[in-house]
């Protein structure tokens, strides 16, 4: 395979463009087919930013409810509170997974006494 310009980017002898490149420890290798230098390149960075997208998830990845409540739960358990905190955490997170879209719309109050309902 012949080499171009543009490290990762080899030639084949049918004069297909094949992109091989290590990048931030992650291979891309595609095989882009008869296509011109400047378009391989292009698809060679189209790649390099899905590989950077993908590592900035890794690094910061989306903090649910139940993982915040069971650190919570072992960073306080030697303090004297932590029973009362304990029990409303650990009710936190198993309505947070029973939760479902309809009952996330619902409104949050509702008028208990018949008269409040009426105001309402």
């Amino acid at each position: 395979m012949a080499s171009t310009r543009t490290p990762g980017i080899t030639i084949d002898s049918d004069g297909h463009r094949f992109l091989d490149k290590r990048y931030h420890g992650i291979r891309i290798g595609i095989r882009v087919g008869s296509v011109t230098q400047e378009q391989a390149e292009r698809r060679l960075q189209t790649e390099i930013q899905r590989v950077n997208l993908e590592l900035a998830e890794r690094a910061q990845p989306r903090l649910l409810l139940r993982d915040c409540a069971a650190r919570y739960l072992a960073q306080s358990r030697d303090k004297p509170a932590s029973k009362q905190s304990g029990c409303t955490c650990a009710y936190c997170c198993g309505m947070s997974e029973r939760l479902s879209l309809s009952t996330s719309t619902m409104p949050l109050w509702r008028p208990s006494s018949p008269s409040a309902r009426q105001r309402a």
